[in-house]
C-alpha cells in the first residue's frame, strides 16, 4: 500500500500549512498517511521525534516522506537509521548544516547510508526564506544526495506562523508525490 509521511517543522503540528491539504487528498485516493504531531514542537529535540515517528509507522518501498522545515532534517534522521529503502523524500524549506544552524536537532549524517534508502530525494527552497533554509542548504543535500532541487522565488518558508504565511495549499506538492 502507498503510504505518505508529513512531517511539520518546529512550532507546528500536524495541522498546520499545506499538511492536511495533502493529507486530506491523499487519504482520498486510498493513501495510507500518517502525519504525527511531534513532542515539544517548540523547543524540540531529535531523539523524541524521531521516536515519535518511529512508533507512528513502519516504512516501506512505497514510502514517501515530505517534511517542511525541521521535519526535513527528522527525515535524514529516519534515512540514516532505517534498514529499509523507501521510494521518495519531499524536503521543503529543510536546514542540514550543522556548522551553519547551531541547532541540537541536527547531527553529521552519514549521506552515503541516506542515500542507499532513498530511492528519489526533492529539495524545495525559496529565493527569500526568512530563516536560512535557502538554496545553500539545497546544495548541501542535493550536492550530497542528488535527486532533484526546486528553487521557488518569493515563497517564503513554504508556511510561517510568525511571518503570517498561511500556505493552505502546495498543488506541487501532490504532482511530485504521484510522479
Amino acid at each position: 500500500m502507498k503510504q505518505l509521511g508529513l512531517f511539520h517543522g518546529s512550532g507546528g503540528n500536524g495541522d498546520v500549512f499545506w499538511l492536511p491539504y495533502l493529507k486530506n487528498h491523499f487519504e482520498a485516493e486510498g493513501w495510507e498517511v500518517i502525519n504525527p504531531d511531534f513532542p515539544n514542537s517548540d523547543k524540540p529535540l531529535l531523539a523524541p521525534w524521531v521516536s515519535t515517528a518511529q512508533e507512528s509507522f513502519v516504512m516501506n518501498s512505497e514510502t514517501v516522506l515530505v517534511g517542511h522545515s525541521l521535519g526535513c532534517p527528522l527525515i535524514m534522521s529516519l534515512l540514516q537509521r532505517s534498514d529499509v529503502k523507501i521510494d521518495k523524500a519531499i524536503l521543503v524549506a529543510g536546514l542540514y548544516d550543522n556548522t551553519r544552524f547551531d541547532h541540537p536537532f541536527l547531527e553529521e549524517y552519514d549521506w552515503e547510508m541516506i542515500k542507499k534508502n532513498c530511492k528519489q530525494f526533492v529539495f524545495i527552497h525559496s529565493t527569500n526564506d526568512p530563516w536560512d533554509c535557502d538554496e545553500q542548504e539545497a546544495d548541501l543535500a542535493f550536492g550530497n544526495l542528488g535527486g532533484t532541487k526546486i528553487i521557488r522565488e518569493n515563497q517564503g518558508h513554504f508556511g510561517s506562523t510568525t511571518k503570517k504565511q498561511e500556505y493552505p495549499e502546495f498543488p506541487l506538492l501532490i504532482k511530485l508525490i504521484e510522479d
